[in-house]
């Protein structure tokens, strides 16, 4: 049961995280979804590749994908649309 796994043991053989792709053919069908669904708030980026570590996709409650935002961004430049996203699904 997964309440009795130890995340810590790099024997345990569960994968917490993992090396994906997120461009090109091979692509995480999450990113795939990502990119497509997204709106485009990043000029000249309707369903381009994600460009570097740490891009930011930020998704509402319903699961769709809301806004995208550049590596360089700082989670503080996502605040305003956090808290609309928050104050959406507390209707």
């Amino acid at each position: 049961m997964l309440h009795k796994l130890n995340f810590n043991d790099e024997n345990s053989g569960v994968v917490v995280f993992d090396k994906v792709a997120v461009n090109g053919d091979g692509a995480s069908d999450a990113y795939v979804f990502l990119q497509r669904t997204v709106q485009n708030n990043l000029p000249n980026c309707a369903g381009c590749m994600v460009t570097w570590n740490y891009e930011k996709f930020l998704v509402d409650a319903d699961g769709r994908a809301f806004a995208r935002y550049y590596p360089a961004a700082s989670p503080l430049d996502m605040e305003a649309d956090i808290e609309r996203l928050l104050a959406d699904a507390g209707r």
